[in-house]
């Protein structure tokens, strides 16, 4: 019960031996105290740790079921790198099919240093590719780099004259979308939270709404502009010093997220010209329901690891969120997936996102780190069990209470998985019989 007992929070750095992110000394303490967390000065008694430290096994081991941390074991060795990720979506093209896979995600070839066959397969892949397409444009990113640093644009031609350059070097190549769509001319991404609060059975939540960025040079696919990255990497820290030159003197101010109505008026193919309205496949709700999509295949590809780490490591509650970078062609309006984040940064777009909205202490009353006020609705649930008969044993009983908990505090975030109408279908292909039967429980009981 809310307030009852005083719990206790800590985060990376909080210490004195450690100066703190900004947005977990601004941001993140702020929204826990204002759920009622009290932080834990003395460091030995806290029921909620924030941040990266959780990276070794032993670590894990030692917390008690009355614990949460902000991660679930080994997440970021699946999807939260560059090189991880391009891993997993390999392993995964084999057990769920290619095209499954590339549907979402743009091809990758992960270059390691001081390998001559490696370098050797990337030049043979690249010249398979020129033979069946146009000539391909390509991103070279380098590793534990964030922000936009790190990235390169180049031409096949140009990436295969540099191939001996990258030998002492571990970088991810990955195909460019070279058509994005714009708005009016200037090319944008879009980054999405989800949060996952249960694997077993699997429950994961997102705010409806994305983050939209965009970069301040019109946009041109020419090889000549490759380097001008004003024009093709939009995070924040490129763009604000784009800001301040001559160039983008006429720029004006873009829509700050996809449901701000000029996102779809300006919404533009990659040359600039103006999209029909009339087209389903570039409509706000269309492109928003394909990211879904492809967020939940993410998730699901890993979702045998995660729990093999999980039961493995820790007895802790683990929650987790995650921001998405995506952008989209201007063929079929294709979500395409550049990155997954454990831990991005939390001072301004989340923030931006539907303004009046408080989603981080919105999340930290959705998996109740401060308990669950029950007196509106555990009446009626547990009356609406005994009429049913349904016999469950006592694990099944408090996982589905966990879901009616949190779907019941869950605030504005909205429901990913499992999905209350048909939608599930399209993910059988990633799901076990027990899967599916977990997820229709999951989904009925939550809204009794």
């Amino acid at each position: 019960q809310p307030g009852r007992y005083k719990r206790y929070f800590i985060y990376d750095g909080a210490s004195n031996e450690a100066s703190p992110r900004k947005d977990y000394r601004t941001v993140v303490r702020s929204k826990l105290e204002k759920v009622g967390l009290v932080k834990d000065r003395s460091q030995s008694k806290w029921h909620i740790y924030w941040g990266l430290k959780w990276d070794k096994v032993q670590d894990f081991s030692q917390l008690l079921p009355s614990q949460h941390i902000s991660t679930f074991p080994g997440i970021e060795k699946l999807i939260c790198r560059k090189d991880t990720l391009h891993m997993s979506a390999v392993r995964a093209k084999t057990i769920f099919g290619k095209n499954v896979i590339d549907s979402f995600m743009p091809w990758s070839f992960l270059v390691q240093p001081n390998e001559t066959t490696n370098r050797l397969n990337l030049v043979q892949k690249i010249k398979e590719f020129e033979k069946d397409q146009l000539k391909l444009t390509w991103a070279l990113k380098a590793m534990n780099s964030w922000s936009g640093r790190g990235v390169s644009i180049f031409s096949s031609d140009e990436l295969l004259r540099r191939i001996e350059s990258l030998n002492q070097t571990k970088v991810v190549v990955q195909k460019y979308i070279h058509n994005p769509l714009t708005l009016e001319g200037y090319k944008f991404d879009t980054r999405w939270w989800a949060l996952i609060t249960s694997l077993s059975p699997l429950r994961v939540y997102m705010i409806p709404n994305a983050y939209v960025r965009v970069g301040s040079t019109k946009y041109d696919p020419s090889e000549s502009y490759f380097g001008d990255k004003c024009m093709h990497i939009t995070s924040g820290a490129v763009q604000k010093k784009c800001h301040k030159s001559k160039r983008s003197k006429n720029y004006r101010e873009p829509p700050v997220d996809i449901l701000d109505e000029r996102f779809q008026r300006l919404l533009s193919d990659s040359y600039g010209r103006k999209l029909t309205h009339d087209h389903q496949n570039f409509r706000t709700a269309a492109l928003a329901k394909k990211t879904k999509t492809a967020i939940m295949k993410s998730i699901l590809m890993v979702l045998s690891d995660l729990r093999q780490f999980r039961a493995n490591t820790t007895q802790a509650k683990c929650f987790q969120l995650l921001s998405y970078d995506f952008v989209y062609d201007d063929v079929y309006g294709v979500p395409w997936m550049l990155e997954v984040n454990a831990y991005g940064y939390l001072g301004h777009g989340i923030q931006k996102v539907s303004p009046g909205k408080d989603y981080i202490a919105e999340m930290f009353k959705l998996v109740g780190l401060n308990g669950y006020d029950r007196s509106e609705y555990v009446e009626r649930f547990e009356k609406s069990m005994q009429f049913s008969g349904a016999n469950f044993d006592i694990v099944t009983k408090l996982s589905l209470q966990d879901g009616h908990d949190e779907f019941q505090n869950r605030g504005h975030w909205d429901v990913l998985f499992p999905p209350a109408d048909d939608s599930m279908d399209q993910y059988i292909d990633f799901l076990s019989s027990k899967d599916l039967s977990e997820a229709r429980l999951t989904a009925y009981w939550r809204e009794v």
